[in-house]
This record gives structure tokens, C-alpha cells and sequence, in this order.
């Protein structure tokens, strides 16, 4: 593991999520005993719990790598009902010409979508999108 964070801080805490999890999702160790499900989690966490930690730290730090950037580009699915358009996907760069390209790879799929792309400015997204395109 990492020396960055407090280990044992950030395994005590995992465990409390593992357990949440097993508790509140109703399809998890159904019909289990309740001595099971604790076994249960304590096993996962043993065997699972460094490399699991580890992945969403690395993910996560990825993440803040790339909300960072200049712009954002949204892709929505829309389905043939025609109801509320759904974000499906959120790509992010600094270079205008690459948002571009990703909208025209995005818009070459079958599926109904719409793409928006905004622009960081003072630190946040502005709430009116610079460019918007739609394949139907």
C-alpha cells in the first residue's frame, strides 16, 4: 500500500462501507445469518479490501486529473419516446479541437444522442454550453 494516506484509518472506514453496503442492499447475503454476513464482509475485506482501496484511489485521482480540464463535453442518449434526454458519458480536455473531435466520434454512433460542450471559466463550468450538436 500507499504511504500517502493513514492505512489503517482508511481500512477501518472501507470495512464501515463493505458493511453498509451488505446491510442495506437487500440482495446481498439474503437470508444469511447475521454472524454470516459479518464473516462474510471480514473475508472480502481481507482478501479484497488493499487492492480495492488502492483501485478507487487511483481512479479517483484520475478523476481529479481530469475534471481540471478547460472543457467539458457532455453526450446525452435520447431514446425514440422521445423522454428526458439521459447524460450517458462526460469527457473532458483542454484543447478545443480534441472536444471537437470527440463530439464528431460521438455523434458517428447509431444510437439518438446530443453532445454539449462548455467551457471552464473562474474555476467552474458556465452553465451556457458553447457549442451543441445532435445526429437526428
Amino acid at each position: 500500500m500507499s504511504a500517502f494516506y493513514d492505512e489503517e484509518k482508511v481500512r477501518v472506514k472501507f470495512m464501515e462501507f463493505v458493511h453498509a453496503l451488505a446491510w442495506e442492499s437487500t440482495d446481498i447475503d439474503e437470508g444469511a445469518s447475521e454472524e454470516e454476513v459479518y464473516k462474510h464482509i471480514d473475508l472480502y475485506v481481507k482478501m479484497e479490501g488493499d487492492k480495492k482501496i488502492l483501485d478507487f484511489r487511483n481512479e479517483y485521482m484520475n478523476f481529479l486529473l481530469e475534471v481540471d480540464k478547460k472543457f467539458k463535453i457532455e453526450v446525452f442518449a435520447i431514446n425514440n419516446d422521445g423522454n428526458e434526454p439521459i447524460l450517458e458519458h462526460c469527457d473532458y480536455t483542454d484543447e478545443f479541437g480534441e472536444a471537437m473531435d470527440i463530439v464528431i466520434s460521438q455523434l458517428g454512433r447509431g444510437q439518438r444522442i446530443f453532445v454539449k460542450v462548455y467551457l471552464r471559466e473562474q474555476g467552474k463550468f458556465s452553465k451556457t454550453c458553447i457549442y451543441q450538436k445532435s445526429n437526428y
